[in-house]
């Protein structure tokens, strides 16, 4: 395995600033990336956590997904009273949905054990799965590729009901037999039959999206230690009642100090990745079904967005206290009650994270919480020996992949090919035949202005003509370089699919199924791992 870093194009005006400190956008954190953490330790003493039941908890939960012991004592870690935590989330995708889950997993258990040995304190690497979130379109599929094109493959298991992740039942089934299928559409290699054996061990023991997606981790992660923490579930909720109780009291100042502050970045240039209205109540209600409904505030009342339910402060405040687990959290209010809950060192997220968090400084004070440092995850991109061995052919290098330059490179190399070179001689013939058809157009013009005009369109039709002229010529050179083509597509598709990030499309899998199920163990041996750098590249 050999790793090097590389610079990315394109990251936003935001996110650019922050990594560089710029106060115009360092005043809406915190703390500041990438500085020694000594006083976050200090302010989270001045905090009570109530370590205990947290620890029976997530003992409880993980326990259920038959978890490493090196998890378990990374658990019991929680109860000295100087641990603190790194922590990062995300949805429970099918096999871990994109890369960039796994990715951010990597960031997390690197960036503990990297703090842990800087503070000499116990640092424990928590992965938060958002398994209240109840969008199963989102999760129910990954992207396979099949015919050199980016096929999106579904498991067709539908819900009637918009119910959380953590209590949609896994048709075991559809999604054997959808694992099975996604595989053959990859094809077999060394490591396909552990793999799938693997995937369906997982699957077996598991009765939920949530319990598969912690299993898989599980096999991903056997020794790192890292904690699970499912976010709809009852003990976690039981814990979340008092912080309940507090957003809905001070709802109306959270939903204003958001709303006015995403205004003012979006006024200053920024792009932001989230959408906000001054009556948004940012806390979920959950009805007879265990359906999720967004709620909204208008003077007393709290209204689902379809006026679905209506309720009361004082009904909502009776829920926190008799039954939180019919109250849910949403992008706003979910890491406020992260902080609640977690001792947090730091939260490890991605750029469209750390764009939406730049809302909330204002919103923790409300809460009388600082809001965490937050750390831009680590970026990889993933290179198997098939795709090196083509770039090597093209002799290309990764970075140019994924600057978007491949295309330019691919014509290049085409045009290259030609006994006559199509593209120069075109344009040469656009520029002789302007020149030669300026006199007509001048003779034109002089008998009238309609035949100015109708002289300056025959030119542009001619232009047009040469232009089809031009493609059905590249086209015939398609033809006969068509297999060297389809290398620089393969390279695309692999490393820089629909000209976006690996870790945005593809799952773990095809490299799984490449390089074998321990290839995240490999790379978690290497801690130099910078955080300040743009992007890693991985090559197996």
């Amino acid at each position: 395995m050999q790793i090097h870093s590389t610079t990315l194009p394109n990251k936003s005006k935001l996110i650019k600033q922050y990594q560089a400190h710029d106060e115009e956008v360092m005043k809406y954190f915190h703390y500041k990336p990438y500085e020694p953490l000594k006083d976050r330790l200090t302010d989270l003493k001045l905090r009570k956590y109530n370590r205990k039941a947290l620890r029976d908890a997530l003992y409880t939960m993980n326990q259920t997904w038959s978890p490493p012991k090196a998890t378990f004592k990374n658990i019991d870690q929680l109860l000295d009273e100087d641990s603190v935590v790194v922590v990062g989330g995300q949805q429970a995708g099918l096999l871990t949905g994109p890369l960039y889950t796994i990715n951010k997993i990597i960031s997390i258990i690197i960036f503990a054990k990297q703090q842990e040995e800087k503070l000499s304190i116990p640092v424990v690497p928590v992965f938060w799965i958002a398994g209240e979130d109840h969008d199963l379109d989102e999760v129910n599929h990954i992207y396979v590729e099949q015919s050199e094109r980016i096929k999106k493959h579904i498991l067709k298991q539908h819900e009637i009901y918009k119910r959380s992740l953590s209590d949609i039942k896994l048709d075991k089934q559809q999604v054997e037999q959808w694992i099975n299928e996604a595989l053959l559409t990859l094809g077999e290699t060394s490591f396909t039959k552990n793999l799938f054996e693997s995937l369906k061990n997982c699957l077996n023991t598991s009765n939920t999206f949530v319990d598969f997606f912690a299993r898989c981790i599980f096999e991903l992660f056997p020794s790192a230690g890292i904690v699970l923490l499912d976010a709809a579930h009852p003990a976690i909720r039981e814990l979340e009642a008092p912080m309940f109780r507090q957003l809905i009291q001070n709802q109306e100042m959270i939903s204003e100090e958001v709303y006015e502050t995403a205004e003012q970045i979006r006024q200053n240039g920024y792009t932001l990745s989230l959408e906000v209205e001054k009556d948004d109540a940012h806390i979920f209600f959950h009805d007879e079904h265990n359906e999720r409904i967004l709620l909204k505030k208008v003077g007393d009342k709290w209204i689902g967005k379809q006026e679905e339910v209506q309720l009361t402060t004082k009904e909502m405040l009776q829920l926190a206290n008799e039954t939180p687990e019919r109250l849910s959290n949403n992008v706003v209010t979910r890491p406020i009650m992260q902080e609640f809950l977690l001792p947090t060192l730091a939260f490890i997220g991605g750029h469209g994270e750390i764009s939406y968090w730049a809302t909330l400084k204002k919103a923790f004070h409300q809460c009388e919480m600082e809001m965490p440092p937050v750390i831009p995850r680590l970026s990889f991109t993933y290179v198997t020996e098939k795709t090196k061995k083509i770039l090597d052919k093209l002799s290309i290098d990764v970075t140019t992949v994924l600057n978007n330059q491949l295309n330019e490179k691919k014509m290049n190399w085409l045009m290259s090919q030609q006994e006559a070179p199509i593209q120069r001689v075109i344009e040469q013939m656009k520029k002789d035949i302007a020149k030669s058809h300026e006199p007509i157009q001048d003779y034109a013009a002089n008998l009238s202005s309609d035949m100015g005009e109708f002289a300056k369109s025959n030119l542009v039709q001619i232009e047009k003509q040469l232009n089809f002229l031009k493609n059905k010529l590249v086209n015939k050179v398609n033809e006969k370089y068509d297999v060297h083509l389809r290398y620089f597509d393969q390279v695309e598709s692999n490393l820089n699919p629909n000209q976006q990030l690996q870790e945005r499309v593809w799952s773990p899998l095809q490299i799984m199924n490449e390089n074998g199920i321990e290839f995240v163990e490999q790379l978690l041996t290497i801690y130099q791992f910078s955080f300040e750098k743009d992007h890693y590249v991985v090559s197996f």
